[in-house]
């Protein structure tokens, strides 16, 4: 189902405020939420229906677009973090789709896999086998 980019910039701001609330009062808990809310998203991305998705965002088609898209959802909603914490943040969520972890095991597939930095390390040795 397409949507509208009024209802994608409304969804996108709701992410971004609830990303700030978390950072502001340090509630790592809030935060992996919106981290969730992101990866569940990158997850559905379908290339071939997700044409406004895509143009909203300025993502091209291609073998790595679900990567891309985490990095363009994580610059809008957490666009107020340094570049290092979004990337370590990045990096964790293209590992975990890499492995094809499910949304609901987000969390505890990172707990086992030494949160969010450990995520972070695995997916630049795992890139490298990938060819990204």
């Amino acid at each position: 189902m397409a949507r509208s980019r009024e209802d994608l910039a409304a969804t996108i701001a709701k992410w971004s405020k609830r990303s700030r609330r978390a950072r502001r009062n340090g509630d790592p808990d809030a935060m992996m939420a919106i981290l969730e809310k992101v990866y569940r998203r990158a997850r559905r991305y379908d290339v071939s229906a997700d044409h406004d998705f895509a143009d909203f965002f300025g993502i091209s088609s291609g073998p790595s677009s679900e990567y891309d898209l985490i990095d363009a959802l994580l610059r809008v909603t957490n666009g107020h973090d340094d570049r290092r914490l979004r990337s370590r943040y990045a990096s964790a969520l293209k590992y975990a789709l890499a492995r094809k972890v499910r949304a609901d095991d987000l969390r505890q597939f990172l707990a086992d896999h030494g949160g969010l930095s450990g995520g972070a390390k695995r997916w630049s040795r795992w890139r490298k086998k990938l060819g990204l």
